[in-house]
């Protein structure tokens, strides 16, 4: 049986900067893995100088997924772009951090503070 997972996409802009916004909510695996790609995979080389993956939601996560995280960061670096991580709750965050994620993507604790080093420039 498939695990129910949520996606929504933003287009917002910050100051000059534009960036995408996906909040997710439920949980993702294997079994729908393909509704993160169909919201994120094109985002990939747009105009979107940022990917904000809202976490807040997000209850798990599984290897499959962290893989196709690492993938997509790795595509967004190739096309000159950022992906950034905000709102985990503890147990995901955990996670992201086992597996070194935290330290190739900025996690934010709050989707604020992730838009604040947007416009900054910090990131």
């Amino acid at each position: 049986m498939a695990t129910e997972l949520t996606t929504r996409i933003e287009h917002k802009v910050i100051g000059e900067q534009k960036y995408a916004l996906i909040t997710l909510t439920g949980q993702i695996d294997e079994s729908n893995l393909g509704t993160l790609g169909e919201a994120a995979d094109p985002l990939v080389g747009s105009d979107a100088k940022y990917l904000v993956l809202d976490l807040a939601g997000l209850e798990f996560i599984n290897s499959k997924v962290i893989g196709y995280l690492a993938a997509t960061h790795g595509k967004l670096t190739e096309a000159e772009q950022v992906m950034l991580f905000a709102n985990a709750n503890q147990n995901i965050l955990d996670i992201i951090e086992l597996v070194g994620l935290t330290q190739i993507v900025p996690t934010f604790e709050k989707l604020s503070e992730a838009e604040a080093a947007i416009d900054s420039g910090e990131v």
